[in-house]
């Protein structure tokens, strides 16, 4: 392999761990001190021996990582309130991530319409009291879809079943209800 196609795979694989630290720690900040550390503990992967030619290995730092990352324009900046820490927010790799890495699984159509057909079932009968409520349901329904893709996917996820839930017939007897 020549050393453009080893940078290549390199930073897929990087941008890959990196997406795979955000779903893990389902937020959309991390420290750049706490990414280098997940980074560093994956096994079987290169961070934990970043080191150059003819010197001992040493894990990757947040200064190389920053060198890695900045290619992509892509720079950790303060996070918070306090100016003292320094991380990457999620928003700052969707770019990189669609343009490097391959899409993510979706929710199958079957999936889409269980989860509608339950959003709705839910909104009937337990959430309907009042608009609290309903906010509730948004949260559990989030919730769920957080266990099964990863958080930039949650929101499209989302909105697909609620589409899909007022737009499918929940099955109640015709006549029954109003």
């Amino acid at each position: 392999m020549s050393g453009k196609s080893d940078d290549a795979a390199r930073l897929k694989l990087l941008l890959g761990d990196i997406r795979d630290a955000f779903a893990k720690r389902d937020g959309a900040e991390i420290s750049s001190a706490d990414l280098v550390r997940e980074l560093v503990a994956i096994e079987g992967r290169p961070w934990a021996a970043m080191g150059r030619r003819y010197r001992r290995t040493k894990p990757l730092t947040q200064h190389k990582l920053a060198q890695m990352l900045k290619p992509l324009a892509i720079a950790s900046d303060h996070l918070g309130s306090e100016a003292v820490v320094r991380g990457y927010r999620l928003w700052q790799f969707e770019e990189a991530f669609s343009r490097y890495l391959p899409p993510e699984q979706v929710l199958s159509s079957l999936r889409v319409r269980e989860l509608a057909e339950w959003y709705s079932h839910q909104a009937y009968w337990h959430y309907s009291p009042n608009a609290l409520a309903a906010g509730a349901l948004d949260a559990d329904l989030r919730a769920i879809l957080r266990k099964e893709m990863s958080p930039w996917h949650v929101e499209i996820e989302f909105e697909r079943v609620l589409t899909a839930s007022r737009l499918s017939a929940f099955p109640i007897e015709r006549g029954r209800f109003p």
